[in-house]
């Protein structure tokens, strides 16, 4: 199925619409972008941009912002390929903190002010990226909407 300019703005405007309960399809994060599964940038003919699979809904998901950055346009044979090369991209970005001390609840009430604050923040920020990890290695699409158009 081929979109012309119109109906593209159609789907996105769907889409849109639905971002407030969509989730990284990659990650499970808050989604913040539409990402092309194949990037765009394959689809090109003659340094044109080729209106086929690229604009097709089958190749629309919704990502957080650091995943479809992450991924940027390299291409990958199918999404579970893309899934584990944006969580291997995570892991190295992220290695001296997950790395890190995990604290105690009891350990971070010791502590005052903005080393309190700190703490607690980095030690949730941890936490999330180990939801996010576990979510990369499911090999199904996470948080979305069924069919959401």
């Amino acid at each position: 199925m081929e979109f012309d300019t119109k109906s593209l703005q159609a789907l996105y405007q769907e889409l849109e619409a639905h971002k407030s309960d969509m989730r990284c399809a990659y990650c499970g994060a808050r989604a913040s972008d539409r990402e092309h599964v194949y990037p765009k940038i394959y689809f090109h003919q003659d340094g044109k941009p080729h209106l086929r699979y690229h604009l097709h809904i089958n190749n629309l998901v919704w990502s957080c912002r650091e995943c479809n950055l992450l991924s940027s346009d390299t291409a990958h044979q199918n999404f579970w390929d893309k899934k584990q090369y944006i969580r291997s991209r995570i892991l190295k970005r992220y290695k001296r903190i997950l790395a890190g001390k995990r604290w105690t609840i009891e350990e971070i009430e010791e502590l005052h002010g903005k080393l309190k604050a700190h703490v607690f923040f980095m030690d949730k920020f941890h936490e999330q990226l180990l939801v996010r990890l576990e979510n990369l290695d499911k090999p199904e699409i996470c948080g979305q909407v069924e069919k959401a158009i």
